[in-house]
């Protein structure tokens, strides 16, 4: 049966992220191509060059729970919820990793071009962590702060890990293993921005006598 005659942007850039997830670096046009059952001018038509579909490969790719987050303000701990998103951001960062380093030495030298698109996918992200967190400190469930500066310590810590990672994994001076590192994170966002207590008793205040009935 013949392939019908037009085949949509989705397809291609699955085939292409299949290949490089196989190949790497090594993957070729010609190969991403033929695994889409396309030729490699359809590609170039499309994306303009190689380096032009490995960025729009990036592109397409997104965390469901990430995705999921805005209908979860409300349910459940809060920090349970950030919790399992440090986990699952760790694998979207890790399967991200090498993808972006194969975009990036696939041109020399990143324009301003390629690097405004990939801040702009970042800025993305941090936007929507910022949102839960903004409704969850309107909610009282978290104290009062810059929700976007929280959003980009949150992710920024889970990037920097993720870097190191990927470009230290041959090495044994990168030893932090991922709960203990997502454990330390989690317990420091919630000495800064956890619930505020409803203030106690002075500390040497004498407990009051309950009158005789």
């Amino acid at each position: 049966m013949a392939r019908p005659p037009s085949i949509s942007d989705e397809t291609l850039l699955k085939a292409a992220h299949a290949v490089l997830k196989e190949r790497g670096a090594s993957a070729s046009t010609i190969e991403i191509a033929e695994r889409a059952g396309v030729s490699e001018g359809t590609l170039f038509h499309r994306f303009g060059s190689r380096h032009g579909l490995m960025n729009a490969v990036l592109s397409s790719l997104s965390s469901p729970w990430l995705q999921a987050l805005p209908g979860r303000v409300g349910e459940g701990e809060v920090f349970e919820q950030l919790r399992v998103l440090a986990h699952e951001t760790l694998g979207f960062f890790r399967e991200l990793m090498p993808l972006t380093m194969i975009a990036m030495s696939s041109q020399g030298q990143q324009g301003p071009e390629a690097l405004a698109e990939r801040a702009a996918g970042k800025l993305r992200g941090e936007r929507i962590v910022a949102q839960y967190l903004d409704a969850e400190m309107r909610l009282g469930r978290l104290r009062r702060l810059d929700a976007e500066v929280v959003a980009m310590a949150f992710l920024g810590a889970l990037h920097s890990f993720a870097m190191n990672e990927y470009i230290l994994r041959n090495h044994r001076t990168f030893s932090i293993p991922e709960h203990t590192f997502v454990r330390g994170l989690i317990e420091t966002l919630q000495s800064g921005i956890g619930p505020e207590s409803p203030p106690g008793p002075p500390a040497n205040a004498r407990p009051r006598r309950r009158s005789a009935t």
